[in-house]
């Protein structure tokens, strides 16, 4: 057992953080207060105190059990990362089963079981106790951290300056902003609403931090009333010209949430129209502070409203991606040079050439989220990051995954592509690649009626890989921002229940990325960014959606066995190539650059 559970154990018994009560069990999920999927360093308790740095975490810790459970991205990792004394469980398999469902199975009544209220969402929070009041278990939310309390030289919050996104970016100001979400707030007969989510925050204020690493997003809440606006904040982050910009918000510290939240509410509990939004996202800490009977619990509104992208974000996401696309294909024309010359590379050196390269592009701000780069049996992991400890050589022959994307002041990236630089292609990788790409097609050029949930599309990328026993285990897709987080509520096409709200419009963003991974050999992954567009019906309905791609790379043709695919899957690939074609060669055209002109003739030439 590691020192550090001892230490928590030892918090545990003690009762010093729960005025003397012994806590059984405790609960951390790896997050932060604003739910956050990317969090800094600050908030990594879950890394610290196991070793997993997983983007998706619930550790349970007992007296004698520590338990982490994940997802199948993560199974292997997990398993590699783990310190002394972890035990992985597994989510969303057969036979798997929740931390509550645990709970029931080996914790017995009059036990207590704490968690840092901040940390968990009210409605999780609401669940779990009505549950455990079942079960004669208590549930005790504490203010402060177990981790916290242990964890020397905790990363201090670093003090950056947030970017002012002008109208030119943003397609639509601060108040037009407030104003439509009043109207939202009005149409579900509540006066106020409490903003958490970071990157609802920076939507609504036209404003882009560094707080998270690749997450161009500021530590802040809000809240919005329906005459005045307010903003938390560190305001020592705050740039010149912010006056003008947040003309009419009022602006407190960071730490003022919870007393103005509570002096709001004691003003006007009494009235009996006075009702609150409360995202069901919000932490228990801040939820727990409105009274029950104000409380409207729902999915941020904002969620819904920046999901579907102005034309200014649109024209701007457009253009961003084919600038982030031109700096992959030099990227893939540099990798083949470089093989081909014999030249042995590694994880870590490709990695940063791809790096460099995305920077060099005009509005460039930072990458959109740690690039995988990961040759052979790393690419069977699909959420790999690579180490110095890990680092493989890359060689001519090897399968090699590479997943990366870029933050632009007009757009957020995100593209895989897997290939080889070799001969002599394994054909059974051939067939495996051919089903995934066959999944990928299927996918988009599907046409669905809006306002569909996006699980209603996952068996298209995934029926090839069913028809031949295989499967893979994350999602199909995601949506993603406009210069803001790579992964956005509410859409996505995935296997698992649908976010509420989460209905595909025209005007949102999507990913397509099915794959195949064959644990400790290689992985397959193919990664487009769409645009969710209305279409063409034989029927001449005029609410039919399809896929635009934003993502202008191709894909390894020597890798796809033709025969797989119908004639119609053919179609589109070349139809895509002749996408790429067109657009990026009058790109590097206007940039010079005619060696890549050369390549993407030979790469995109119909198959």
């Amino acid at each position: 057992m590691s020192k550090k559970l001892q230490l928590l154990r030892n918090l545990m018994k003690n009762g010093s953080l729960t005025n003397g009560k012994i806590v059984n069990v405790y609960l951390l999920p790896r997050t932060d207060p604003h739910k956050s999927e990317y969090i800094s360093d600050r908030y990594q308790r879950v890394k610290f105190i196991s070793g997993f740095s997983g983007s998706n975490a619930m550790v349970l810790v007992t007296n004698s059990k520590a338990l982490c459970w994940t997802d199948g991205r993560y199974f292997d990792q997990a398993i590699e990362e783990f310190e002394e004394g972890w035990e992985l469980m597994k989510q969303a398999v057969p036979d798997s089963i929740t931390p509550l469902e645990w709970i029931d199975l080996n914790i017995p009544s009059g036990s207590v079981i704490a968690f840092d209220s901040h940390l968990v969402s009210q409605e999780t929070a609401i669940t779990m106790k009505n549950k455990l009041e079942a079960l004669k278990i208590e549930l005790l939310p504490i203010e402060k951290n177990f981790v916290d309390e242990i964890w020397e030289n905790r990363p201090e919050e670093e003090i950056k300056k947030i970017k002012l996104l002008g109208v030119e970016y943003a397609g639509e100001d601060v108040p037009s902003k407030i104003e439509r979400l009043r109207d939202t707030i009005r149409e579900k007969k509540c006066d106020s609403i409490i903003l958490t989510l970071l990157d609802d925050i920076a939507w609504l204020f036209n404003i882009r931090g560094n707080d998270i690493e690749y997450n161009p997003v500021v530590f802040s809440y809000a809240l919005i009333t329906m005459d005045e606006s307010y903003l938390f904040i560190n305001k020592k982050k705050l740039p010149e010209g912010y006056e003008e910009h947040l003309k009419g918000v009022k602006i407190f510290d960071y730490e003022k949430i919870s007393d103005i939240l509570k002096e709001y509410h004691s003003k006007n509990k009494e009235n009996i129209s006075h009702k609150m939004w409360v995202p069901s996202t919000t932490n228990y800490g801040l939820s727990s502070l409105i009274s029950e009977g104000n409380t409207y619990a729902s999915l941020s509104p904002v969620q819904v409203l920046k999901a579907i992208k102005n034309e200014t974000e649109l024209n701007g996401m457009r253009q961003a991606h084919i600038r982030d696309s031109g700096a992959v294909i030099e990227f893939l024309i540099w990798l083949e040079e470089e093989l081909k010359s014999g030249k042995t590379l590694s994880e870590k050196i490709a990695m940063n050439k791809l790096d460099s390269l995305r920077s060099t592009k005009d509005k460039f701000v930072s990458l959109s989220f740690d690039t995988i780069s990961a040759v052979n049996e790393h690419a069977a992991l699909p959420h790999y990051k690579m180490t110095e400890k890990s680092n493989l050589p890359l060689k001519f022959g090897d399968v090699y995954l590479v997943d990366s994307g870029g933050q632009y002041f007009d757009g957020t990236t995100d593209v895989t592509r897997t290939v080889i630089v070799g001969d002599n292609i394994n054909n059974e990788f051939i067939d495996l690649f051919t089903q995934v790409l066959i999944g990928h097609i299927e996918c988009a050029m599907a046409k669905f009626p809006e306002g569909i949930i996006g699980c209603r599309l996952d068996s298209f990328a995934r029926h090839s890989l069913w028809d031949n026993g295989y499967d893979f285990g994350h999602g199909t897709g995601h949506s993603f921002g406009s210069f803001l987080n790579v992964h956005e509520g509410p859409g996505s096409i995935s296997f698992r229940n649908p976010q509420e709200n989460g209905q595909l419009k025209a005007g949102q963003m999507m990913t397509i990325e099915p794959g195949y991974y064959r644990t400790s050999h290689w992985g397959i992954r193919i990664e487009n960014c769409y645009e969710i567009i209305k279409c063409n019906v034989n029927s001449g309905a005029s609410n039919f959606l399809t896929f635009s791609p934003l993502t202008l790379v191709p894909i390894q043709k020597k890798l796809i066995n033709k025969n797989m695919l119908s004639s119609k899957q053919v179609n589109w690939l070349n139809d895509y190539h002749s996408m790429v074609y067109d657009i990026m060669t009058s790109y590097f055209k206007r940039q010079c650059q005619e060696k890549e002109i050369s390549w993407l003739k030979e790469a995109c030439a119909p198959l």
